[in-house]
């Protein structure tokens, strides 16, 4: 059979096309408006656990006798699994808290302030850090999902005798630089025990006399692995290096110096951890 020309349907293939097209086109923007709400939604929760979040760290440095102190940190999300805290204690004692939750975001974050509580809940009915810490672990591990732990270096400082009595739970060690004959020596608090989450046992407490002049430093894994675009760690030692050179500068200046140069070597490399870092300089 011959088909004439003026018998072709009128409906081209390309006019097909652009009623598929525009049918997709429909599709996804109808998609599209009916998850805006959801995204809304999700934004505001992640906003709220965000401002939570910030309440819960300390609204000012503590005033302690000959001890300057600062933190700097940068998280990686808009909630952070990286948290520290300073606490009054009796007898002008200090303590000092850095901890860090596995994980990233609201799925770290949310434990972090669990953890943070806990501790300052505690604080004031158990004095003794071993014991403090011990305490935080039964309760923490009774919450914490089974494939999430955290790492808490907890210490308090007495400045009328300027010695400290810590405990580190699986922490990156906190690095005590000391000027000595002429060049610097470092040390590392490294005494304590496992994670907090689902070792629970008991810790171990460690004890540390400071000099005038000591700098410690303690800081969160997201510090000491930072990564750049070559897929290359920082690493402890690159800190250390840095924070030789931080010897005569205020806490302040030391952070900002080692927030920077962790920055300064991921580049353009996108986060993949929060930092923190917290700095104390003993007169």
């Amino acid at each position: 059979m011959t088909t004439l020309l003026n018998e072709i349907p009128t409906t081209s293939l390309l006019d097909s096309e652009n009623a598929s097209c525009g049918n997709s086109v429909a599709r996804l923007t109808t998609g599209i408006g009916e998850e805006a709400p959801y995204h809304r939604r999700l934004t505001k929760e992640v906003e709220g656990a965000r401002e939570i979040q910030r309440h819960l760290f300390p609204r000012r440095l503590p005033t302690v006798f000959g001890l300057d102190c600062w933190v700097s940190w940068r998280p990686a999300w808009e909630v952070t699994g990286d948290f520290y805290d300073f606490l009054e204690l009796p007898d002008g004692k200090l303590g000092i808290a850095i901890g860090d939750v596995s994980g990233k975001g609201v799925g770290a974050g949310m434990p972090a302030a669990f953890l943070q509580g806990a501790l300052r809940g505690l604080a004031s009915v158990a004095l003794d850090p071993r014991d403090l810490v011990g305490q935080v672990n039964n309760v923490v591990s009774q919450v914490l999902p089974a494939d999430r732990f955290a790492s808490l270096f907890y210490g308090q400082y007495d400045p009328a005798t300027r010695r400290s009595v810590y405990v580190n739970a699986g922490h990156n060690p906190p690095v005590v630089l000391r000027k000595r004959d002429g060049g610097c020596q470092v040390l590392r608090l490294e005494v304590g025990g496992r994670v907090i989450g689902p070792y629970p046992e008991p810790y171990q407490q460690g004890e540390f006399l400071h000099e005038g002049g000591d700098l410690v430093v303690l800081f969160t894994d997201g510090i000491s692995e930072s990564m750049s675009a070559r897929c290359e760690e920082w690493g402890e030692e690159r800190l250390i290096e840095l924070v030789q050179l931080c010897n005569g500068l205020s806490a302040r200046e030391c952070a900002g110096r080692i927030l920077a140069g962790a920055e300064r070597f991921a580049g353009r490399a996108q986060p993949h951890d929060d930092m923190m870092v917290v700095v104390l300089r003993i007169a």
